[in-house]
């Protein structure tokens, strides 16, 4: 009896094995800092299957999960982590989830063609712009000409003019929660190109994001027509204008020279 029913286990085991070892998934994680710049840090999953972790190199990892739900979180070597994130793995396939930190202290603005760092949060109403013209009370001052004996006062002023730049805060599309553009950077041979893509609407710039290795994801663009203009890290630039439709995840590929 006992032999039957250890045969009948082993045949079982071996049925179910197979089954039991296609149910995972291989997950990619990625970081990006606030300026959509490449970033390492620890990543970990954890979940009913168990607690997961991989630590970023070129701030990439991956993770090969057992099917389920996890919560991931991440802790950058640099700024503040991103929120938690509910992660469901399906039981086979690939995927590849981007995380944005935050400025530890400041908003990253751009402005002048300069990066600065704001003292500001990033939900700050932008600086003021504009001219100041500062005008002092004049000051009577005597002059060599006399009326009456009485020397002649002529009042004197100092118009000072400063000027202050706005600063625009730029959004990462790098990471959020609806995945909309899927997309690689490659020259004229063909060959992968790191550059970085900033989208502008009919209502000005909407954010940037970089590439790695050649290679970006953008996210929660609403559907709608943009200017994708790409300035590689040779210097090379180059413009596309793309329709994104709802409920789609458009394939990019963009060629700079």
């Amino acid at each position: 009896m006992r032999l039957a029913t250890l045969a009948t286990a082993t045949i079982l085991g071996s049925i179910l094995a197979p089954t039991l070892a296609l149910a995972q998934a291989s997950v990619q994680f990625r970081i990006t800092d606030s300026a959509g710049r490449p970033l390492d840090g620890r990543v970990t999953m954890t979940g009913q299957p168990g607690t997961l972790g991989c630590s970023t190199t070129a701030s990439r990892c991956t993770v090969v999960a057992t099917a389920g739900t996890y919560t991931v979180t991440v802790a950058p070597v640099r700024e503040a982590a991103p929120a938690p994130r509910t992660l469901v793995v399906p039981p086979s396939g690939a995927l590849t989830v981007a995380f944005a930190t935050r400025p530890a202290s400041g908003a990253a603005l751009v402005g002048a063609g300069a990066v600065r760092t704001a003292v500001r949060p990033v939900t700050a109403t932008p600086l003021s712009t504009g001219v100041r013209v500062v005008t002092p009370t004049p000051t009577p001052t005597a002059t060599g000409t006399t009326t009456g004996g009485t020397p002649t006062a002529t009042a004197t002023a100092t118009r000072v003019t400063t000027t202050s730049t706005a600063y625009v805060a730029v959004r990462s599309l790098g990471s959020g929660r609806t995945l909309v553009v899927q997309g690689s950077v490659m020259d004229t041979a063909g060959r992968p190109v790191d550059a970085t893509i900033t989208v502008s609407g009919s209502g000005g710039t909407v954010g940037s994001v970089s590439s790695t290795a050649g290679r970006f994801s953008m996210f929660d663009l609403p559907p709608g027509t943009y200017t994708f203009a790409s300035r590689s890290t040779r210097g090379t630039t180059a413009n596309m204008t793309v329709t994104l439709a709802a409920g789609t995840v458009s394939r990019l590929t963009v060629r700079v020279p």
